[in-house]
């Protein structure tokens, strides 16, 4: 038992010489590099999508499930 133990640490130990550092998270271009561009800041309303839906009362579920069914409830 004792083995694995001490085997798993020098596992754990020459894993963590191994390991690589972390990867650059800045950007590689230039903020003075005029090839760069210029990003779009144009304003977008973040609720320009929105459609206002109200509460309905429950209906059949049956009626529910043919309206959404391929065939539009023409079945019956």
């Amino acid at each position: 038992m004792s083995n694995r133990i001490i085997g798993l640490a020098l596992l754990v130990g020459l894993a963590g010489c191994t390991a690589t550092g972390p990867t650059e998270v800045t950007s590689y271009r230039s903020p003075v590099d005029e090839d760069v561009g210029i990003r779009n800041t144009h304003y977008r309303s973040v609720i320009g999508n929105y459609n206002d839906r109200k509460p309905t009362d429950p209906k059949s579920w049956r009626q529910l499930n043919d309206e959404q069914s391929p065939s539009g409830g023409s079945s019956q």
